[in-house]
């Protein structure tokens, strides 16, 4: 079986193996982790990675243009985010996403896959998984945010030190009426 590596959203094997047949290895499950307890990795050095990516964050795009210029200054903010690729897999909006990205083309390496045919979030996640060349990989919508410049670094770190297959921490969700939630992941 060939190795896999994901940050969020699901086990999800590297873009050469075969879906079908992957079984998962490790599950971080309940395991909970304190952050000031996760030891900094050393980065790869760019020529033994499979690309200039550490992680490839996907998002789906479908006139998202009110929101996603948030999620993408989230990501920005993030440390390291040179070795971050935002795949921006846009599912037929009315408009194109080219203008946003170039608001950010001196902070973070922007790819734009549009899709010929309207599928829904979970066609272009794929066709955004299709699209990425980093290590690993994380899904966002593109109404999400990063809430602290160290979640990223944070995940890979655990993901590294324990040999995970997948990682996934809290998250808070804000209703129409502004309230704000707060959410564990559960895995099932």
């Amino acid at each position: 079986m060939k190795e896999t590596s994901t940050l969020a959203g699901g086990i999800y094997p590297h873009q050469d193996q075969d879906m079908t047949t992957y079984q998962p290895q490790t599950f971080l499950g309940s395991q909970y982790f304190n952050p000031q307890d996760v030891k900094p990795v050393e980065p790869e050095k760019p020529e033994e990675r499979k690309s200039g990516a550490i992680v490839s964050i996907i998002l789906p795009a479908y006139n998202a243009h009110n929101t996603i210029k948030k999620t993408l200054a989230s990501i920005a903010m993030q440390e390291g985010s040179e070795d971050i690729e935002v795949i921006i897999a846009n599912d037929c909006s009315k408009f194109g996403y080219e203008h946003i990205a170039e608001q950010f083309q001196h902070m973070l390496k922007i790819r734009i896959v549009n899709m010929k045919k309207n599928g829904g979030p979970g066609a272009a996640r794929q066709v955004g998984f299709d699209h990425s060349s980093g290590q690993y990989v994380m899904w966002m919508d593109a109404d999400d945010t990063l809430v602290s410049a160290d979640t990223i670094k944070t995940l890979v770190n655990v993901m590294e030190q324990r040999n995970m297959d997948i990682v996934y921490g809290k998250f808070l969700e804000e209703n129409e009426n502004g309230s704000i939630f707060p959410h564990e992941m559960h895995m099932v």
